[in-house]
């Protein structure tokens, strides 16, 4: 994924000092509590908030490790309370 966003940035042609982000969709059957059933095959994801802003520049001329780095913060911060927090405002603002 760090080398898509890389990758992104540069089919764009991002000025260096350009804010980008990232916003994946991660599966969240693993991360709620309690856990869905064994078998459960409805939809599970989430699309989880950009964990922050960085610089086009810091993408693509630091090391790749700083991107992998990035996301896999934003996954890891991404629990039970970050995806019922999600649910509950998608709710809340659904149109009806």
């Amino acid at each position: 994924m760090a080398v898509v966003w890389r990758a992104r940035i540069t089919a764009l042609k991002m000025a260096p000092d350009q804010e980008t982000r990232l916003v994946l969709v991660i599966d969240a059957r693993e991360r709620l509590e309690p856990r869905l059933p064994e078998g459960y095959f409805g939809n599970a994801i989430k699309m989880m908030p950009p964990a922050g802003t960085w610089l086009a520049r810091d993408i693509l001329e630091k090391p790749l490790c700083f991107a992998v780095k990035k996301i896999q913060d934003g996954i890891a911060n991404c629990g039970d309370g970050v995806i019922r927090s999600t649910i509950d405002c998608m709710e809340a603002t659904k149109a009806t």
